[in-house]
């Protein structure tokens, strides 16, 4: 994993630190920004009620992000749209547990991820998941 720029680190720990709105926001998206899963779950750990989270392009996100939407992050329950497209992670059994968990999705994006063929993806949508709205690797 390559290193995140000073610049960016420090302006993704501010935002994270001092979001006072962060308690009220309904949606985020990130796209092309280097945020770490560190900063994204101190900037969400008080949205409760996040129902949106679109990441794309966004190349810290690995292993930590699935492992942390599935157990580590309140708000999962309120989650209904997630997009996590062309990110650079593989797709794993974490992230599938993890997908398993969050049974209030209504649309997922894994438009561009590697690591689990597309069939494999269907058939646990069709016989656990249900998500309505599927966007395929």
């Amino acid at each position: 994993m390559a290193s995140q720029p000073a610049e960016q680190r420090q302006a993704w720990d501010l935002l994270a630190g001092t979001a006072t709105w962060a308690s009220h926001l309904k949606a985020l998206r990130v796209e092309g920004g280097d945020v770490s899963v560190a900063q994204l779950s101190r900037l969400l750990a008080k949205g409760r009620r996040c129902r949106e989270l679109w990441l794309s392009r966004c190349t810290f996100i690995e292993v930590e992000l699935w492992v942390w939407l599935g157990s580590g992050w309140e708000g999962s329950a309120s989650l209904q749209i997630l997009g996590v497209m062309r990110c650079g992670g593989l797709l794993g059994q974490h992230a599938l547990d993890a997908i398993g968990e969050l049974r209030q999705l209504r649309f997922l994006s894994l438009q561009g991820t590697l690591g689990v063929d597309k069939d494999v993806i269907e058939r646990l949508n069709h016989d656990l998941w249900d998500i309505p709205e599927l966007v395929l690797p």
